[in-house]
């Protein structure tokens, strides 16, 4: 059983809004009183000195500090990868940020009033990306300046996954709001939004049990055999990006019902613009597909998708 790890602000004994002059005084106040040369008879006093010098060092650090804070020790390790800056590396390497913003993965830590000023601000960028074709440009110069904006995340870390999805959405966002639509295709188009987002959670749930599964047998070796070990950060990786895509869909969706509802008046240009650009994410993502220029993060043994290379640039620390 391992010790409980030690606060460092409770360790020199001073709050978490401590400045650093404070955490200095502190320091310097707690250097003397641990000194191994002012404790020659004191086998503790060493391991008790070095363990304040650690915590000075740190929280004297502003951006250790920033990173102990929200992390703990753990954010403090070798190698250590910020959850903000993996979900970048995955979804899109923040190429997609002005169709769904940043991957938070439901943060309870972020509060209603952040969330609505990011989606205000992502229904600004869609608004600007269709409203050439609502204000009357013909349908291929659209088409061909919305293909030349995809250019620009075709490379993107699993862009092609992430296209599609998008393409998806916009389509049955679109059909779910045009006027001709109305009736039975449009009921249709409901169900089958509902039958899809039942889908991920389910999808969801499985990736959770596998990776579980995967720790549990890392558990129970004696040993940390490599293999298990990168197994079951792809596993981990994969969860991520099921969640990570399900947070996304969520974020569009709620943008483009945004769009929808924004400027009645508008609204049937604007389902057919959603529409227009649905079409062309979807041709894009297959042209990619089929030139194997991009490949979505799955693990599939592809050397070259995310998970596969962040499997392998994350395993490296545990060797």
């Amino acid at each position: 059983m391992q010790p409980s790890p030690i606060d460092y602000y409770t360790l020199l004994g001073v709050p978490k809004e401590a400045t650093t002059s404070d955490i200095t005084k502190a320091y310097y106040k707690l250097a003397r009183q641990y000194h191994p040369d002012k404790n020659p008879n004191d086998p503790t006093a060493e391991e008790k000195f070095k363990m304040i010098s650690e915590a000075y060092q740190v929280l004297t650090d502003t951006e250790k500090r920033q990173r102990y804070d929200k992390f703990g020790e753990s954010g403090l390790t070798e190698g250590f990868v910020d959850p903000k800056e993996l979900c970048a590396m995955l979804f899109g390497g923040k190429k997609f940020e002005n169709i769904f913003g940043q991957v938070v993965l439901f943060d309870p830590s972020i509060d209603q009033d952040v969330k609505n000023e990011q989606l205000e601000k992502l229904l600004h960028k869609l608004l600007i990306r269709i409203e050439p074709y609502v204000q009357g440009l013909d349908l291929d110069t659209y088409k061909m300046f919305m293909s030349a904006e995809v250019q620009d995340l075709i490379d993107a870390p699993g862009a092609q996954e992430l296209l599609e999805m998008i393409s998806y959405i916009y389509l049955q966002i679109s059909s779910k709001h045009n006027d001709s639509m109305l009736g039975l295709p449009a009921f249709f188009t409901k169900v089958a939004e509902k039958g899809h987002m039942a889908r991920q959670i389910v999808g969801i749930l499985k990736q959770t049990y596998r990776a579980y599964d995967m720790k549990v047998k890392l558990d129970k070796s004696e040993t940390q055999d490599p293999e298990l070990v990168q197994n079951l950060i792809k596993e981990g990786l994969e969860f991520i990006w099921q969640l990570g895509k399900f947070d996304i869909e969520i974020t569009v969706r709620q943008v483009c019902e945004m769009l929808m509802n924004e400027n009645p008046a508008l609204k049937q240009r604007r389902a057919e613009a959603l529409r227009v650009l649905g079409e062309v994410y979807g041709e894009e993502a297959k042209k990619a597909k089929e030139s194997e220029n991009c490949r979505g993060p799955k693990v599939d043994g592809n050397p070259n998708s995310p998970i596969e290379l962040l499997g392998q640039f994350m395993s490296s620390y545990k060797q």
